[in-house]
């Protein structure tokens, strides 16, 4: 009997867990409380794994471009897409090697 109460109250405490960091991550609440009356407290930790959700109309992101817009508009871009770094100056080659001429 106490077995009973003890697994019962874990499965409402991942219920509650598994709505609570579904609707935190951009994904369906109702969806993942329903997953977590099934798997019980491995619901919670299977969310903590995945990543979150992209928002709606957010194309995938390119791996490595920093974009994940249209263009890269919106959708979560990175400071360095965004443009939140000051470009860069390039400095003229500084060498003092001579030209190599034929012997």
């Amino acid at each position: 009997m106490i077995a009973i109460s003890i697994a019962l109250l874990v499965t409402l405490v991942s219920m509650y867990l598994a709505g609570a960091i579904a609707q935190r991550r951009g994904r369906s609440a109702k969806i993942w409380v329903w997953i977590a009356v099934l798997l019980g407290p491995f619901a919670p930790a299977l969310l903590l794994v995945l990543s979150p959700q992209p928002p709606a109309g957010c194309p995938p992101a390119v791996k490595g471009s920093g974009r994940s817009g249209p263009d890269g508009e919106g959708c979560g871009k990175t400071r360095k897409a965004r443009g939140a770094y000051p470009p860069r100056e390039r400095k003229k080659s500084q060498t003092s090697f001579a030209p190599l001429t034929p012997i």
